[in-house]
């Protein structure tokens, strides 16, 4: 029930089309990939540590397997492949923020505790309901810390705590930036886009005018569908 997941779910259902059930049924999924790629990342580590000599490099290398299931013909095309792909490459980035994260504060934290803690912040954002919420994320990784690197605790959550204001003001900034283009798309989904239950609509609207009479308008360079039913037995 993040404000988030309604905002995108009603501006997708608007604008887009896309059902408000399939929209939280993605939202749902795209949670449950998050918690694969960190828990993957998580688990090769763990299993990697006590080896010596094992470069930090074995970890994230593990995900390559994504890519020879992929060259599998069988496999090529698979939607929830691709998407894995795409979340294990988030969680190495939040590694990486994490890193720059310590270093800004002055803390000089390992590769393989990065990575490490970035799993840990993205297994923390798939907790229902209040895995993005401000503090989850930085006490979970913080409490980590001690553990990890023999960093405090008040170390690590001024890093964690310098790591979400940068990304509240990219986030901010982009998003006051995108507003008027987003506002216009849903201003035309609503004066061409309109949304009656009573009729169902494959591709293109139906409306009625003020006067009653139906009239069916579609996008430009959009074709209504053709009807291929048998027409009906006498």
């Amino acid at each position: 029930v993040q404000a988030g997941l309604a905002g995108r779910s009603a501006y997708q259902h608007r604008v887009q089309g896309i059902p408000v059930p399939v929209s939280v049924l993605l939202a749902v999924q795209s949670t449950l990939l998050t918690l694969i790629a960190g828990g993957w990342l998580a688990l090769a580590l763990l299993m990697l540590r006590p080896v010596q000599g094992t470069s930090w490099l074995a970890a994230p290398m593990t995900y390559l397997l994504l890519g020879c299931a992929l060259a599998d013909p069988r496999w090529r095309r698979s939607a929830f492949l691709h998407a894995l792909l795409v979340r294990c490459a988030e969680v190495l980035l939040s590694a990486v923020r994490v890193h720059a994260a310590f270093t800004l504060t002055g803390c000089t934290i390992d590769p393989s505790t990065a990575l490490a803690r970035g799993a840990a912040g993205n297994v923390s954002n798939a907790i229902p309901l209040l895995g993005g919420a401000l503090g989850v994320r930085e006490w979970i990784v913080a409490m980590l810390a001690p553990a990890l690197s023999g960093i405090t605790m008040p170390e690590a959550l001024a890093a964690e705590l310098l790591s979400r204001s940068v990304e509240m003001i990219i986030v901010v900034v982009g998003g006051l930036a995108s507003a008027p283009a987003l506002a216009r798309r849903l201003s035309d989904a609503m004066r061409t886009r309109p949304i009656d239950p009573g009729v169902e609509t494959t591709g293109w609207s139906v409306t009625m005018s003020k006067a009653g009479s139906g009239d069916a308008q579609r996008p430009s360079g959009v074709e209504p569908p053709v009807n291929t039913l048998p027409p009906p037995s006498s």
